[in-house]
This record gives structure tokens, sequence and C-alpha cells, in this order.
């Protein structure tokens, strides 16, 4: 698998739209959920006007119905993959689609739309990008790796590093926070690469870092007690859910950070 610096993503895939023969979707793969997404809304984008793009989550003849020669009638669903109609088209397809966006919250890298990708792209010959998270490799479910390198063209989109994102994305925390982070630079990585990825590809903290800076600066202005305003802070980053990683922590968790805190608040 090759990779790809995030901040290089949008040559990358300009570089696969341009081409003249289409004969592999593009499959880009993400460490963090958050960067998916944030890519996903870029490239479907409808105030762009340089690309008329569609999106899909699943098998457009998913759930259909269908009548196998037996007379029998057979439902389209997961279950009955071999049943599905790779003819049929994303309800959204016209003649100005340029490029199709495939991106499923489910079964990613399930057999049947990983085929149907492929059909229609050499069918239409219009570039397909498919967008899967890190985690969707190797279920049981899941299309083989070999067939994964032998019909998708497959880029890991690598998250910032700490120096990076410092320089590109630190102006916007309070500075406390950065000063913070530059002594425990180790906090900004929440787990290293998951099995099967390169080894490049880690988990990051940056959209919890951002929206963590963004919550202190609005109690730092509030009037109520330092004490109360920390265990606010607790309380919404529980909120976000509990860590999915070994390495994984809350910063409201750690006493280094309380005591920043605490002198914030003071």
């Amino acid at each position: 698998m090759k990779t790809v610096k995030l901040s290089e993503l949008d040559q990358l895939i300009q570089k696969y739209c341009d081409q003249k023969e289409f004969t592999k979707p593009l499959m880009l793969w993400f460490a963090r959920n958050q960067t998916l997404y944030e890519v996903k809304a870029e490239l479907t984008n409808l105030t762009d006007h340089r690309h008329d793009t569609i999106s899909i989550i699943d098998h457009p003849s998913r759930g259909r119905h269908r009548i196998v020669p037996d007379g029998e009638i057979v439902k389209q669903g997961s279950g009955n993959v071999e049943f599905l109609n790779h003819d049929h088209l994303p309800e959204s397809y016209s003649d100005r689609t340029k490029r199709i966006i495939y991106h499923s919250c489910g079964k990613q890298l399930e057999m049947g739309i990983m085929e149907y990708c492929v059909y229609q792209l050499r069918k239409l010959q219009k570039p397909f990008i498919c967008l899967v998270n890190d985690f969707s490799a190797g279920k049981e479910w899941a299309i083989g790796q070999d067939d994964l390198e032998k019909y998708f063209d497959q880029y890991c989109v690598l998250e910032r590093t700490y120096a990076e994102w410092r320089e590109s994305k630190s102006q916007g925390i309070i500075p406390e926070m950065v000063k913070y982070l530059d002594a425990h630079q180790d906090l900004f990585i929440e787990s290293p690469a998951l099995a099967g990825m390169p080894k490049e590809a880690v988990h990051t903290r940056e959209h919890d870092i951002n929206s963590l800076s963004e919550i202190i600066e609005d109690l730092r202005t509030r009037n109520e007690s330092v004490s109360s305003k920390i265990k606010e802070l607790h309380a919404v980053e529980q909120s976000w859910g509990s860590p999915l990683y070994p390495n994984s922590f809350h910063f409201t968790d750690r006493d280094d950070f309380r005591e920043l805190l605490e002198k914030i608040f003071a």
C-alpha cells in the first residue's frame, strides 16, 4: 500500500481524475475518522463547480427484488450478493456526473459494493474514489487484501505529525495548550498504526485538541468556580465516548493537565 501526506492529497486526487483511461478505483484509507469526513466534505462540496460529483453509500440495487430464472423472487440484500445487478446506475447519476465518491458507515469493504465500484468505473470511465477507515481491513465480511491490491489503487492518507500540526494548526489553539503539548509531544498520538497499515499511519488526537482548546477558551470567560469549570470540561470530554485504543486517555484524567487548567481558570 502506498502512502500520501494529507497536504499532498489534493494533487493525488487531481492527478487520478485527470487520467484518460480508468482501470482501478482510487481507495483512500484513513486512520482518523474526522479526517475522512473532512476530505469527503471537500470532495462533495456543492459550491465547487469545477466538478460535478455524486456520492454513494451502497450498491444501488441493494434491497430491491429480482426474479431469478426459476421464477423465485429474491430480495437483493446483503445475503444475496450474487443477485446484485451491477448495471444499475446510482440514482443521482446524470450526464453531468464527472466523478463518484463511495463511503459507507457500514460494511465498507463488502464484496458486492467493491465489485460494483470496479464494474462501473470500467463501464462509465469516470473516476471512483472510495473512502474507507483503516479498521475495516481484515474484517470477516471484507474483500481480501489480494483482491484489493489487484483491483484498487490504494493509498493510506497520513495524518499530520506533531511538527506539521504545530506549524499549520496550532495558531488557533490557546498558547497554554500548545506549551503543554510541546512538553508532551507523545500525547499527540492516540495509537500507532493498526495491523496491516503503513507504520506512519498513526491515530492522532488533533480533533480532540482543537475542541478542548475552544471549550477552555469559552470556560475561561465564565464567572464560575475553577472546580466547576474543570468538572464541566471533564464531563464534556467523557461524553465524546470511551477511548478506542490501548494507549488512549482523556486529558482531564491527567493530574498535570488538571494543574494546567487550575492555572488557566484561576
